[in-house]
């Protein structure tokens, strides 16, 4: 008899927080369909209580998924200093925009925007999430990434489509 490999699933918990004091969370997601394709973005601002204050998402026409987690987190950016949110927290699933931001290393077509708003800003951190705890941006980029290039919807508010929003009084799991 020939052994037969078992897939060893691991379980582990993830938290979702809310940032402290004056900083503001952005939860901020990009998705294209095919890669490259329609891509779109989305992101979240909350306040430290939880209040969703805006919900944003855009299309972009053709680009690449790494393409639109950046664009997201430049606009989430530009939004917050837009309304005078100086100290923020951005919160995003993909590793390789937390990197690239984190070590000031961005993208050249966004390099000019990203020193403007660096300037700006009084403090910036980046938080890398799992999409278990990055659900409500997750969904929405994937829903705009149909709107066509340049077309963006705005909502003051949480907008009635998002049933599920995160929440720090729930454990989630991340199957791997």
């Amino acid at each position: 008899m020939k052994c037969r490999r078992v897939k060893h699933i691991k379980i582990q918990e993830v938290l979702f927080s809310f940032p402290t004091g004056d900083q503001i969370l952005l939860c901020c997601d990009g998705a294209a369909r095919n890669n490259p394709g329609e891509a779109g973005y989305g992101f979240v601002g909350r306040d430290s209580t939880s209040t969703v204050l805006i919900v944003v998402a855009g299309g972009m026409g053709i680009a690449t998924n790494f393409m639109a987690e950046v664009y997201v987190v430049i606009n989430a950016c530009e939004w917050a200093i837009s309304k005078v949110f100086l100290n923020i927290c951005s919160r995003s699933d993909s590793k390789a925009v937390i990197k690239s931001f984190s070590a000031n290393e961005v993208p050249w077509y966004v390099q000019t925007r990203w020193n403007k708003i660096v300037d700006i800003l009084i403090s910036c951190q980046f938080i890398h999430s799992y999409r278990e705890v990055n659900s409500s941006d997750d969904g929405l980029a994937k829903m705009e990434a149909l709107l066509p290039r340049g077309d963006k919807r705005i909502f003051l508010g949480r907008p009635s489509f998002m049933i599920r929003m995160e929440n720090t009084d729930i454990t989630y799991y991340r199957f791997s």
